[in-house]
């Protein structure tokens, strides 16, 4: 038998120990010093089919979609929850938390989360979003319409774009100005590499893990099938702090007038106690 150290990557259907080792998740949630989940997708209950339904149907996760979205539970082991769009432009489909948390410099409060997705076509005409955004932008319309670009609200995480729909770019947004794209094409850039991992394009129906970890200082950490692949010095004059967010554990949106899909495995997230 072997020991699970803090800095291994884990396997890809499994949390990240890499990304989890600073939170004593049991701790936490016993004695009251933070928050934690981890949301299992079994599958899916038809009441959820109803646009601007936002009431909690995923444990912590609401729900906002278009009416004509299907939502099927995979059976492969452990489950997962696929979303399918109709043909229409601007279908979308989203799940979410509110409110969430806040990015507090200096505070020793860290947050991070962590989800388990792939693509049902990695050269679809849409866009994707999984992270954190401001608690007036949570819909299902995080990524804008023809899904060139991400809602105009406060954001951080990890965006797929229709004008490269096989590359994770990490991002963030202060209000309405600037996408910062902290690196582009996670998947496929030489950040895997020198991290340990492999670089290599995504692919249909492949499983991947995204992650963020914030320290409760000033540093984001950003990671890719568990490999720390980034670390962001945050700047408080044009980074989302102090701003009040909830956790999208996946948006959906398609960007012509074509059926997409996509799929969930799990999405985690905690904030608190340093470990």
């Amino acid at each position: 038998m072997s020991t699970i150290r803090h800095e291994e990557v884990g396997v890809i259907r499994q949390p990240s120990p890499s990304v989890w080792n600073r939170f004593r998740l049991t701790r936490m949630q016993e004695l009251g010093l933070g928050y934690f989940f981890h949301e299992e997708f079994f599958g899916a209950s038809p009441n959820i089919l109803v646009a601007a339904e936002t009431t909690p149907q995923f444990g912590p996760f609401g729900v906002d979609a278009d009416t004509d979205t299907v939502v099927t539970a995979l059976s492969n082991f452990g489950g997962h929850v696929d979303i399918e769009t109709d043909g229409d432009d601007n279908d979308a489909y989203a799940v979410f938390t509110k409110p969430w948390n806040k990015t507090v410099l200096n505070s020793s409060q860290p947050w991070a989360f962590e989800t388990n997705v792939h693509l049902g076509d990695v050269a679809m005409d849409g866009g994707m979003f999984f992270g954190l955004v401001e608690n007036a932008g949570l819909s299902r319309d995080v990524v804008a319409d023809d899904a060139g670009g991400l809602i105009t609200e406060s954001l951080i995480g990890f965006q797929i774009l229709t004008d490269n729909p096989d590359a994770i770019d990490a991002v963030y947004r202060l209000d309405a100005g600037t996408t910062v794209e902290m690196i582009a094409d996670i998947s496929n850039s030489a950040a895997i590499t020198r991290a340990g991992g492999t670089a290599a394009v995504i692919a249909n129906d492949t499983a991947f893990k995204l992650g963020m970890v914030f320290d409760g200082r000033d540093q984001l950490q950003i990671f890719f099938n568990g490999y720390k692949v980034w670390t962001e010095t945050i700047d408080g004059t044009v980074f989302p702090v102090n701003v009040e967010m909830g956790l999208v554990g996946f948006a959906l949106k398609t960007g012509a007038a074509a059926a997409e899909s996509a799929a969930c495995d799990w999405a985690r997230g905690a904030y608190g106690e340093r470990a």
